[in-house]
């Protein structure tokens, strides 16, 4: 009786997620001039080093968070100062 439980709201969250979903695609196929952004995710792009724009939280495919940007630096970093909080 459990399992059945779980699997009917486990199913009841998958038909809401895809409404959610429909109705965004819906929305934005109304709004013909609403463009969206799709990132290249090839594997060239989700194995490269992070720079600007990171395709997965941890930056790449490989996790390391590291990024090749160089604005911030081992010199200038004691210099930074809180620019937003929550």
């Amino acid at each position: 009786m459990n399992k059945v439980l779980r699997l009917g709201a486990g199913l009841a969250g998958l038909a809401l997620v895809l409404t959610i979903t429909a109705v965004a695609l819906a929305g934005a196929s109304a709004n013909r001039s609403a463009a969206v952004s799709i990132p290249d995710l090839s594997t060239a792009t989700l194995s490269a080093l992070p720079g600007n724009d990171w395709v997965t939280p941890e930056g790449n495919l490989s996790g390391n968070r590291y990024s090749t940007l160089t604005t911030i630096t081992p010199s200038n970093v004691s210099g930074m100062k809180l620019a937003w909080h929550a």
